[in-house]
């Protein structure tokens, strides 16, 4: 017994120095562990924050697409107007113009008797009818020469 007992003591000696060995190896292994793990719990928070952060500039952005889409739809709804107004002026100017073709035969052969003032009223009318009849040719004239979305000689963008 004595000598099972020296042997187990031998035996016990021999692997002290691995079981420090293992201790050693073991604690340096729970130090790594517990520093990648606060690394990784640090990327993790950093990573929730960048996340936020996109989040917010995500929603900021599609406000502002909102907005545009709300200005974008105002701005098609003038224009349409503004084509409806334009519409609606060359007809007028185009009526006028007509007009003053069946005024001409008439005034040239009135033969009735007309004061100054009247004469002058209606040579006024007639020269600012041919003026409309005049801008009216130039607009169609322009307008048909002018290309979708390009600029015209007055600076203005032509789109029919």
């Amino acid at each position: 017994m004595l000598h099972v007992l020296a042997g187990r003591e031998n035996s016990a000696r021999e692997l002290r120095p691995n079981v420090t060995e293992l201790e050693a190896d073991t604690n340096d292994l729970h130090a790594k562990f517990e520093a990648t793990l606060a690394h990784l719990e640090q990327e993790a928070e950093d990573n929730d924050a960048e996340l936020r952060s996109a989040n917010e500039e995500i929603e900021l952005l599609g406000k502002q697409v909102y907005a545009l889409e709300e200005d974008a739809d105002r701005m098609s709804e003038e224009h349409e107007r503004l084509r409806e107004e334009e519409t609606a002026e060359r007809e007028t100017l185009e009526a006028l113009a007509s007009a003053l073709k069946d005024v001409r035969p008439f005034h040239i052969s009135l033969s009735l008797p007309l004061s100054h003032m009247t004469k002058q009223k209606v040579s006024s009318l007639q020269s600012q009818l041919q003026d409309r009849k005049i801008t009216t040719t130039n607009l169609s004239k322009t307008s048909t020469r002018a290309e979708p979305g390009r600029k015209t000689s007055q600076g203005t963008s032509r789109i029919l």
